[in-house]
């Protein structure tokens, strides 16, 4: 698997900034983490505009961190807070459009919010320009697995080369909870559905600090993943 933190950035295309384009065509709820010293704490902004304005790239001089007593940096963080099926499938399109070198899935289950043709043909787009990009998806459970048709199923078959899909050996570590549904783009941007039967979780764009924290914990993991043997089962 090529490392991504090394492999440097395809140019990316259309908007310069990706919360606009990410924002386009969405409707959502507004809000802004602010971090101290023991927990981030969720203000609702009343101003929609404030948040596309206010998003700008993880190294912008805009977004400084804080500082606490003890001199270390404390993130100041901006998030948007997404809900209903159709909305989290279009921001995962969205998202996955973003996407330049690597996409990582963590799954509890092969959930049906996931079993849709605009993420399955998003991941092929992806993948297509250049051999370097990878998909790394694995099934965050220990619980037995059955044969079904699920997309994210019939693409890893298809293209399992590039599309990869593995059970873990080991429930993932914090911050990954055991309930997380995750999409880490590039190790920068995240959409974590936090309440799968509400159909609600929240989006953040150019945050690679915590963005790198979920991802290292599925890396971590990868190497022990196993093979789904009970989805070989199922034949194209």
């Amino acid at each position: 698997m090529h490392d991504a933190s090394s492999t440097p950035p395809e140019q990316s295309i259309g908007t310069d900034n990706p919360a606009d384009e990410l924002n386009d065509g969405i409707d959502y709820v507004p809000v802004q983490v602010q971090a101290d010293a023991n927990a981030a704490r969720v203000v609702k902004i009343e101003n929609p505009e404030a948040l596309k304005q206010s998003n700008h790239p993880a190294h912008s001089s805009a977004q400084k961190a804080d500082e606490d007593s003890t001199g270390e940096e404390q993130s100041a963080d901006q998030r948007v807070a997404i809900a209903g099926k159709d909305v989290l499938q279009q921001a995962m399109v969205k998202l996955l459009g973003l996407a330049r070198r690597e996409v990582l899935i963590v799954l509890p289950s092969m959930h049906e919010l996931f079993d849709d043709a605009r993420i399955g043909q998003g991941l092929l787009d992806f993948i297509k320009p250049s051999p370097r990009r990878e998909v790394l998806m694995l099934l965050n459970t220990l619980a037995d697995q059955q044969a079904t048709t699920h997309q994210l199923i019939k693409l890893a078959q298809r293209i399992s080369s590039r599309i990869q899909l593995k059970q873990a050996s080991n429930l993932l570590e914090p911050p990954v909870m055991e309930s997380d549904y995750l999409i880490v783009i590039d190790r920068t941007h995240i959409l974590r559905i936090d309440d799968i039967d509400k159909y609600s979780g929240w989006f953040d764009v150019n945050f690679a600090s915590r963005a790198q924290k979920y991802a290292g914990s599925l890396l971590q993991q990868w190497p022990k993943a196993r093979e789904i043997t009970e989805f070989r089962q199922f034949s194209l």
